[in-house]
């Protein structure tokens, strides 16, 4: 369901695009480097255990790399398309504490528990900047927010799961400021609550160094706040750290 919702919003953005006429544009193709804290906390079932993946599993921070491609277009490219992924992978074993109920099957104190945590994170996004000059853009910024959390415990060949996925559209603002004639300072924040169903919260500040021609590197902080409820699972995912990036705009 995910990704035909994503197709539709594409197709919508691309078709706004032609409309708009746009004769010139700007690609820019991002890779991240990431590496958050991780704190999250998930439960299977209406009755398990809401279990702290980090404190009661053993999970530890890991690093990963995301993927960005944008489009500017439009008479002074106030218009953007932009589709970014994030795939977010934890996994661990740890002797438990306490008795953990998950996906109907609990899991005694002392027992060795397998855990994995994973999450893809999709965006795609369309962003119109309403203020240009010489000094930067501030523009509004709307789209789609996908994110698919899967929690899975095993101990004695036995695995237990909760899955929870939502589409949740997304407002935001975003800022790019021409610090200097080489350097920019970029903010955004996007997010939506659809109460229970679930929320996000994206934000991020970073400063991008021009450094070869079309090439330009980034560094800076992002958080990333989702929780969601699906079929009596629910996710609570936090991950905020620093990132290092390089992006090349043609």
């Amino acid at each position: 369901m995910k990704h035909g919702m994503l197709s539709g919003l594409a197709a919508m953005c691309l078709v706004a695009a032609s409309v708009a006429g746009a004769e010139a544009g700007q690609v820019s193709v991002e890779g991240r480097y990431w590496s958050p804290d991780l704190s999250a906390h998930v439960r299977s079932g209406s009755t398990g255990t809401t279990v702290d993946v980090k404190g009661d599993l053993g999970l530890r921070d890991e690093a990963f790399g995301e993927a960005r491609l944008a489009w500017r277009f439009g008479e002074s490219w106030q218009h953007r398309l932009r589709l970014g992924y994030l795939p977010i992978r934890y996994s661990g074993s740890n002797r438990i504490s306490q008795d953990i109920e998950f996906g109907g099957r609990t899991y005694t104190v002392n027992t060795v528990v397998d855990s994995r945590l994973e999450m893809d994170y999709w965006r795609l996004d369309y962003r119109y900047d309403f203020l240009r000059g010489p000094g930067g853009r501030v523009g509004l910024q709307v789209g789609l927010l996908v994110f698919d959390v899967e929690a899975s415990l095993s101990s004695a060949g036995v695995q237990t799961r909760a899955t929870v996925q939502a589409p949740i559209p997304a407002l935001g603002l975003g800022i790019h400021l021409t610090a200097l004639p080489l350097v920019d300072v970029l903010g955004e924040i996007n997010g939506m609550s659809l109460g229970q169903y679930g929320r996000v919260v994206d934000a991020e500040l970073a400063v991008g160094v021009h450094v070869f021609p079309f090439v330009w590197i980034l560094g800076g902080y992002r958080v990333v706040d989702i929780q969601g409820e699906q079929d009596d699972d629910k996710a609570n995912v936090k991950i905020s750290g620093p990132f290092l990036g390089v992006q090349g705009r043609f």
